[in-house]
């Protein structure tokens, strides 16, 4: 799981921190069930150098140091499609120290699903970004459980 891509979507790693928080105490049963059944790799700030300059008064920031958006900063489609300035990709697919740190912990891992957090002004968002057939059922059963622990209608 990852958030804090882009600074200024300072909610994802917050939430991200109330989801380690919620299965580390361990208080509700489905927390218990996630943890008996589950392994997790959370990276919650993917772009810390970038946080910074948010809590400088950078706000609208959604890159890195290097002005390079290491959300467009991968293989997949490296390049394809970017009009706006902000959403540079790089010289090169994981030119940037941060992707190629998130890329080497997930291969490291094995995952079987990658989940990535990003916020709106009014929303959260969750895409996969990974899935194999066993990280699909995965999802699902983790969209279940999140909707029985945060009573929300995600559906």
């Amino acid at each position: 799981m990852l958030a804090g891509e882009h600074p200024r979507e300072m909610i994802s790693a917050e939430t991200m921190f109330t989801f380690i928080k919620f299965v580390c105490e361990k208080k509700e049963n489905a927390a218990k069930r996630l943890l008996e059944s589950n392994k997790f790799r959370i990276i919650v700030n993917a772009n810390p150098n970038g946080r910074i300059q948010v809590e400088k008064g950078d706000y609208c920031k959604r890159s890195n140091l290097n002005d390079v958006d290491i959300n467009r900063n991968w293989d997949y489609f490296f390049g394809k499609e970017i009009t706006l300035f902000e959403e540079n990709s790089g010289k090169s697919a994981f030119s940037e120290i941060e992707t190629t740190f998130i890329r080497d912990a997930i291969k490291e891992f094995n995952a079987k699903l990658f989940l990535t957090m990003h916020s709106g002004t009014l929303a959260l968002f969750h895409p996969y970004a990974y899935l194999t057939e066993e990280g699909r059922k995965f999802y699902i059963k983790l969209l279940i459980e999140l909707k029985i622990i945060l009573k929300i209608n995600i559906f």
